[in-house]
């Protein structure tokens, strides 16, 4: 419970707040990560792995990987929508440590990663949201530089 206080503390919230928060990650995602198989790694140990793939390797496993993501939105939220599919995403890169911030305007949304992971890594990224998009018929564009990623989506 120190620890808990602790962690409020430094964030600047309630414990209760932390402790609901807490529990609605692991409502969300955590319970629903473990029966889809998604595994945590260490950011170093991605980097240097995603290092290592050439263009064709990148390719099939930002198709395998948009396959499987698809099937962990249903299981989260029920369907795959454009809503759905970016509210898992979110939820994704949030629990996952990157900053990013969402911007709505004029019927599109940006959302925007900052990964620090290097251009591979943002190459990576766009190859498997380019295909995860693919099946929602949204429009989207991307733009990236070696620590980030933003995605706009127009018609939200």
């Amino acid at each position: 419970m120190a620890a808990l206080k602790k962690e409020a503390e430094q964030k600047r919230l309630a414990t209760n707040v932390l402790i609901n928060h807490l529990i609605s990650d692991h409502v969300e995602f955590h319970g629903i990560s473990v029966a889809a198989g998604i595994m945590p790694f260490q950011k170093k140990t991605l980097i240097q792995m995603v290092k290592r793939f050439d263009e064709p390797a990148m390719s099939e496993l930002s198709k395998t990987m948009a396959k499987d993501f698809v099937e962990f939105v249903i299981m989260r939220k029920g369907d795959y929508s454009l809503e759905s599919f970016v509210d898992s995403l979110i939820a994704w890169v949030s629990l996952s440590g990157f900053c990013h911030r969402e911007l709505i305007e004029a019927r599109q949304k940006t959302v925007v990663i900052q990964h620090d992971m290097g251009k591979q890594w943002s190459a990576f990224l766009v190859n498997f949201l380019s295909e995860s998009f693919a099946g929602l018929h949204a429009k989207v564009d991307f733009h990236h530089s070696d620590s980030m990623v933003a995605i706009r989506i127009s018609g939200f």
